[in-house]
């Protein structure tokens, strides 16, 4: 299993795991729908803090217009898991919110987050150990900057303002201001774009086999959309993070092998029709948390995810992009999540490298092509397909040749800007027919070279 660093809160005997997306009881997993663990998730990071309705409905579900019957319906699931019928865990203000009134431990931290009555809900008192000390070392001071920097702003300055009218906490008052104006110019400080990356298969936490086509196809999909960002010089190709693939892995370790400065790790879990993915972007150089974010949707909206993620992380990189490559990152290919599907599960059967595997994937893009005419890497995937049972000998070179190059021309007339489409007419049948010049003249397109040779080189991977 690959290594995240791990991020957990307990309380009251229970433990909220983020970095798994489970929630526990000892060593019971509790099973909770994916809405009702994002309000408990959210109720756990505010403990202490009065949540009115709105700003709960707001947290958990955006813009999206619900009803008060769906928040309801996801308390009345937390309370059952907590078995907490008397509210004695949370409680309902009536007419205000909610608050969630235990102590809270992060990573099992022995730095804890105190809770208090209603009249001083919001107020969270989170340098214990700095008060005691009576000074901060540096390691403190480390502590006490991931800490605050956590909090949002106007709960920080809440914090301090609370605090101020304490005497008896003058010296907690002094902490506080410097551990925040430090947090403040720690996080906030200009930094470079970061160049190069890896993105490692979404680990399948449900461990159903019949799940495994999609843990990679998302990967895939991100490298593919991330590859296509001139400013983003290095992607690391999916055949090269796949050997990574089930092991006990360490983030800096894989980025010092691969000579990227980032990488991504991360986890996915599907409970019926709803998805659960989990991810976390790492800074090798110095191990440091760069970003993570739980993402809970639909199986049907795993398109319009797999491009959201991959803007997420082109911000993260703090990478500078043009209208051009904003919107050639967020194009979507086809609004059929079936069809996607089908051709993830196309491209993941042609990575068996089998006969079995070959038919399959030929199986599958025809599929996917079924369901959507109009779905041009479809098309791109079946020629590469036909390119290997030519080769290996599995289907008649004319045959193949024949198949390949209808497949190729079907996807650029879709759409001519497809780079895997462009590498497939140069790699797969320009240069097999021994016509070198329309190779030459594929390979030149002033469209986006970088793309287009980038592709070959993942199609020579996997010959």
């Amino acid at each position: 299993m690959q290594k995240l660093t791990h991020q957990t809160y307990s309380f009251d005997g229970f433990r909220l795991d983020l970095t798994r997306g489970c929630f526990l009881r000892g060593a019971e997993e509790i099973k909770l729908r994916p809405k009702s663990f994002e309000v408990l998730k959210y109720l756990v990071e505010n403990n202490g803090r009065l949540i009115s309705k709105d700003e709960l409905i707001h947290a958990v579900w955006g813009e999206t217009a619900v009803t008060d019957d769906s928040l309801a319906q996801c308390l009345k699931d937390i309370r059952h898991a907590l078995r907490d019928e008397t509210q004695e865990i949370i409680k309902t203000v009536h007419g205000r919110g909610y608050i969630l009134d235990k102590e809270v431990s992060d990573n099992g931290s022995t730095a804890r987050v105190k809770t208090y009555t209603e009249e001083t809900a919001g107020v969270q008192v989170i340098i214990e150990e700095e008060a005691a000390n009576g000074h901060g070392n540096a390691q403190t001071r480390r502590r006490g900057d991931a800490i605050v920097a956590a909090l949002p702003r106007s709960k920080v300055s809440y914090l301090i303002a609370r605090i101020r009218q304490r005497p008896w906490v003058a010296l907690v008052t002094v902490i506080t201001v410097a551990v925040t104006a430090a947090a403040i110019v720690y996080f906030t400080r200009p930094t470079e774009a970061i160049d190069s990356i890896a993105v490692m298969p979404f680990v399948n936490v449900s461990g159903d086999p019949n799940m495994e086509y999609l843990s990679e196809g998302i990967s895939d999909s991100i490298i593919n959309r991330l590859s296509q960002l001139p400013n983003l010089k290095k992607v690391i190709a999916l055949n090269s993070v796949l050997r990574y693939k089930g092991k006990q892995t360490d983030p800096q370790e894989i980025g010092r092998k691969l000579n990227v400065r980032a990488v991504l790790m991360s986890r996915l879990i599907q409970h019926g029709d709803e998805l659960s993915i989990s991810v976390e972007l790492v800074d090798v150089r110095d191990s440091r948390h760069l970003w993570g974010q739980q993402y809970d949707r639909k199986l049907s909206e795993i398109t319009a995810l797999t491009t959201e993620i991959a803007q997420d992380i082109s911000e993260k990189l703090r990478l500078r992009l043009s209208g051009k490559e904003k919107k050639r990152l967020t194009k979507r290919y086809t609004e059929n999540s079936e069809a996607y599907q089908l051709y993830v599960m196309g491209r993941y059967f042609r990575r068996t490298r089998t006969e079995k595997g070959f038919q399959k994937s030929v199986e599958y893009f025809d599929q996917a092509i079924k369901k959507d005419p109009n779905y041009a890497p479809a098309y791109a995937g079946l020629a590469m397909t036909y390119a290997f049972l030519g080769g290996t000998g599995l289907l008649a070179p004319k045959e193949a040749l024949q198949k390949e190059e209808w497949a190729a021309l079907k996807a650029l007339e879709i759409d001519n800007d497809l780079a895997e489409a462009h590498a497939a007419m140069a790699a797969l049948v320009r240069k097999r027919d021994l016509n070198w010049s329309a190779s030459e003249e594929e390979f030149n397109l002033p469209w986006h070279l970088t793309q287009t040779q980038w592709t070959l080189t993942r199609i020579k991977q996997c010959l």
